[in-house]
């Protein structure tokens, strides 16, 4: 019955293979045989992606979110090594932090140097170095704050605007008794009080 099941779902370029394989197992581990042999390929290409990938144009999230996937699923290939002799050497523990700290690094590389140099160096500077979560926290929290000044530089207050306007309209209304341009009223007239040395 299971064999029928493994025959019915495996694509059907497949069956030849598998088609005098009497038990599940075999089907299995004939399966497995083939198609294990790609890993050593994914494996190549997610540590390419790992080292190529840089923020560019992303958000702090996206470039985030994209070198965790490929780390993520690097890990599902490549099984972390455990100690398994009973002492309390904790190479478990210290393998886990060396891989932390690996892509904690990686991440802060690809960054935008032109707008988090600040951040990194900061992040860097931090003993121990921070995990890649608490990373990539102040990293959003620094890009947050660089949207919202920009959104404040680039919008002129309402004050400051009425200001200028209400200025521009009184100095077009002005004119001047003595030489009679625009602009300006008698006690301001360069004629009268003198042109500025520069």
């Amino acid at each position: 019955m299971v064999v029928a099941w493994l025959y019915n779902v495996i694509d059907k370029n497949l069956h030849g293979s598998v088609a005098y394989a009497e038990t599940a197992h075999a089907i299995w581990t004939d399966l497995e045989e083939c198609n294990s042999q790609g890993n050593s390929i994914r494996i190549h290409q997610l540590k390419r992606e790992i080292t190529l990938v840089e923020q560019g144009s992303l958000s702090v999230t996206d470039y985030f979110t994209k070198l965790k996937s490929f780390w993520d699923e690097l890990g599902t290939y490549q099984v972390m090594p455990r100690c398994t002799c009973g002492c309390k050497c904790r190479a478990t523990k210290e393998i886990a932090r060396i891989m932390e700290e690996e892509i904690a690094h990686k991440f802060l590389m690809g960054l935008d140097p032109m707008k988090y140099n600040t951040v990194r160096s900061a992040i860097l500077n931090m003993e121990p170095l921070p995990s890649l979560n608490k990373a990539y926290a102040a990293l959003v929290r620094e890009e947050k704050q660089r949207q919202f000044s920009q959104v404040n530089e680039s919008r002129p207050t309402m004050e400051g605007a009425a200001f200028r306007t209400s200025s521009l309209n009184r100095q077009t209304h002005l004119k001047c008794s003595h030489c009679q341009k625009m602009g300006h009223e008698r006690h301001q007239c360069f004629e009268l009080i003198g042109y500025p040395t520069n």
